[in-house]
């Protein structure tokens, strides 16, 4: 939890870069697509711990989705569903002078 609290109660610094590619197929009125992104991010957060000799800190390094696509093409008009999967790393520590756990 307490590295939660740094990413929380504290700004974030640091930055973002990142792209999506993907495609749509149709078959007469099926539409198909598919796409992914991804995202390098060096966000990072430090706060106090509940134990003021403890400082805690957060990262995030990279953030990755992929989905699908199925729709319904009227004329001008398309209804879709989508769903997919997500994922990235974070990470927490707790640090004191001589030790991070």
């Amino acid at each position: 939890m307490t590295a939660w609290r740094a990413c929380l109660e504290w700004p974030a610094n640091g930055g973002a870069f990142g792209g999506q590619v993907g495609f749509n197929y149709q078959w007469n009125q099926i539409v198909l697509g598919a796409e992914v992104d991804g995202d390098w991010l060096n966000l990072k957060a430090s706060a106090a711990c509940a134990n003021p000799t403890f400082t805690c800190n957060t990262e995030l390094n990279h953030q990755f989705s992929a989905r699908g696509r199925l729709g319904v093409a009227f004329d001008r008009f398309l209804v879709y569903g989508t769903g997919g999967v997500a994922w990235t790393t974070f990470e927490g520590s707790t640090v004191n002078a001589t030790t991070t756990f």
